[in-house]
């Protein structure tokens, strides 16, 4: 088995822990909501208002079936306005079941990277990572489908323009109900995560997300950290696309993994020159982060881009303040990373989604994500400056070791 699959979601519209849950859906992506069966494979695992990292059960026997006996284990997060609890294959109205969106292998009959490709955000993103449809030979690829697309509640367009009108209404509106959610789904997948370590201890665990999948991925990196779980020593590689995770979310996820001691992931931060959605929205969203989630004193609020380094990671790279060598921010578009690496991506234009839909791109973190030591031979310096102009061109200077 190459691929496979869970997904997390509220078994209602409530946004309560207690009510969410970890379920193994069919082949095809499709939820099954019943008590987890041991002869079809499917079915609910764990709910998250449980112990996290109890061994034996259920959920111990399916990884059991599942992972390989070598090779390390490969975690894929998507981002926002995904809906894994919507039949797999239906039409994409508002949001898209991620199992039969980008958690497969057929490549769309487009052309790779082409404007339709980035249209439909239909890439398979197993098959761009070098997996392939076979019993496990290539590796094991888990896709993770957290529930990204929650209900609309109260809110006008204003309050998508004003932080202030986010902060009044207690941030119920759209975006701000999903990234609430991702720490939800990052208690998940540190349980996946611990639940592994224990079935196959010492085996190389890899995080592969996008956008807003970054904050549940620095999320569960922070639990482990938190409770200095050894499974984080497992975890040797995060590749994070074009992240909107906070960056005093980042800062305190950092911390938490220095004081701990357990293990240092190297972390993989890429971006592109040009992302008007963590460019625009990322800058008004990350207004409605309260100080006490950001651990900034009383006060201090108004202050959290100067002293986190920016408002997503995304855009602004590692954040300020933090003595972590194993983060290394890449702006992959650059001139000096493409001359590097001898990268030629299809010619369109750069978004945010380019990182995966661009298929130079997407085996630039296939090489990251998959190949031992991927930049030994180089040492990549990136100088983000305060100025936006000046990070737009990619302020970058790649020099060999000696």
């Amino acid at each position: 088995m190459a691929l496979a699959r869970f997904t997390i979601c509220p078994e209602t519209t409530e946004d309560n822990l207690d009510d969410w849950a970890i379920f193994v859906p069919e082949s095809d992506g499709a939820l099954v909501r019943q008590p987890y069966d041991r002869e079809s494979r499917t079915g609910e695992l764990m709910r998250l208002d449980g112990p996290l990292f109890s061994g034996g059960g259920d959920f111990a026997d399916h990884l059991r079936s599942i992972v390989p006996p070598s090779g390390p284990i490969t975690i894929m997060m998507h981002g926002f306005q995904y809906a894994p609890e919507a039949p797999p294959g239906a039409p994409a109205r508002k949001a898209a079941n991620p199992h039969s969106q980008v958690f497969h292998f057929e490549e769309p009959d487009v052309v790779p990277g082409g404007p339709q490709e980035v249209l439909s955000h239909a890439t398979p993103w197993p098959k761009r990572l070098g997996f392939a449809d076979d019993e496990g030979q290539s590796g094991l690829a888990i896709a993770f489908a957290w529930s990204s697309h929650p209900a609309y509640r109260s809110g006008t367009w204003r309050d998508w323009l004003s932080g202030v009108s986010w902060r009044k209404r207690g941030a119920t509106t759209y975006y701000a109900r999903a990234y609430r959610r991702a720490p939800v789904a990052g208690i998940a997948l540190a349980a996946l995560i611990g639940r592994i370590g224990e079935v196959a201890p010492g085996r190389p665990i890899r995080l592969f997300a996008h956008s807003l999948g970054s904050l549940v991925a620095i999320t569960a990196l922070r639990i482990l950290a938190r409770r200095r779980h050894p499974a984080l020593r497992s975890v040797d590689r995060v590749v994070l696309l074009s992240g909107a995770s906070h960056c005093g979310h980042a800062r305190l996820a950092l911390q938490e993994i220095l004081q701990a001691g357990v293990g240092q992931p190297r972390i993989y931060n890429l971006m592109t020159s040009r992302d008007a959605v963590l460019e625009f929205w990322g800058r008004r969203f990350a207004s409605f982060v309260s100080r006490e989630e950001l651990g900034l004193p009383r006060g201090w609020a108004r202050f959290s881009r100067m002293l986190t380094g920016g408002s997503v990671i995304g855009r602004h790279g590692k954040p300020s303040f933090i003595r972590y060598r194993r983060w290394l921010d890449i702006q992959v578009d650059s001139p000096a990373i493409l001359r590097a690496f001898d990268l030629r991506p299809v010619q369109h234009k750069v978004d945010h989604w380019s990182l995966f839909t661009n298929p130079t791109f997407a085996a630039f973190a296939s090489m990251l994500l998959r190949r031992e030591s991927p930049l030994r031979h180089f040492d990549l310096v990136f100088r983000h400056g305060l100025d936006h102009s000046e990070h737009r061109q990619g302020t970058a200077t790649v020099a060999r070791r000696a």
